[in-house]
């Protein structure tokens, strides 16, 4: 099951599920909806907090934070394939950064996914 929103933001979402003999259940959640725009700059607030506790080096920030401004570039030129192919290379180098960079590979998968679909 899918949705697209039209509009970023926060939305609440419900979910009815019902079997076969019409028993049904609901559960609520919350979703938030965000531009790729939105996404990149909060990718950046990542890396800054990966940086300041030492899970990644000042050289890797500055690495990805150029990956990040260029994938802005192409995000305004709608260069998707460009975009995706900026976040992978990102992926791909934090891949063996352990869980402390699970946050901002999420980030980049949610963002890819977005792009992709």
């Amino acid at each position: 099951m899918t949705h697209v929103y039209a509009t970023p933001g926060t939305f609440t979402v419900r979910l009815v599920v019902t079997d076969i003999r019409t028993l049904a259940d609901t559960t609520f959640t919350t979703a938030l909806i965000e531009t790729s725009q939105q996404a990149l700059s909060d990718a950046r607030g990542l890396v800054r907090q990966l940086l300041a506790s030492g899970a990644i080096g000042d050289a890797d920030a500055k690495w990805i934070d150029n990956k990040l401004d260029v994938s802005t570039k192409f995000l305004g030129q709608a260069d998707v394939t460009a975009v995706v192919n900026q976040l992978q290379q990102v992926v791909r180098r934090l891949a063996d950064g352990g869980p402390a960079t699970t946050p901002l590979v999420d980030a980049m998968h949610r963002l890819i996914q977005s792009l992709t679909s």
